[in-house]
């Protein structure tokens, strides 16, 4: 694979399947981003039936890894995602993982426990 540097940031990765290119300065803004939700309790939302709650440890570029996780499956009881996260927020979490690698490709959403409104 060969790649050129552009500008500060960009870099452009040609390969044979194709090339893409990478704006570091982004990357870096959201790095920044992310570190405000590192070992605080957050809620992934998801684009499948699943809501995952539990303290961000840590993230690749590839999983979201939680810890003392309640993973909840909408399809198993009448309440939304959105009546499950407020009962939490009221409640507490009730963990039922003790660790749980949640697909970046499925999350839709992550928002701190703590900025939920009831």
């Amino acid at each position: 694979m060969d790649w050129l540097m552009f500008g500060n940031f960009c870099v452009r990765f040609v390969c044979k399947g194709g090339c893409f290119n990478v704006n570091w300065g982004e990357v870096l803004m959201l790095k920044q981003k992310m570190a405000g939700y590192i070992n605080k309790v957050v809620v992934l939302d998801t684009s499948t039936k699943w809501i995952y709650i539990g303290t961000l440890v840590e993230e690749d570029n590839s999983f979201f890894v939680l810890k003392e996780v309640d993973a909840f499956d909408v399809s198993d009881t009448a309440l939304s995602k959105q009546e499950y996260v407020r009962m939490v927020k009221k409640d507490g979490v009730a963990p039922n993982r003790s660790k749980a690698l949640v697909l970046k490709t499925i999350v839709t959403g992550i928002t701190l426990v703590e900025d939920i409104l009831i």
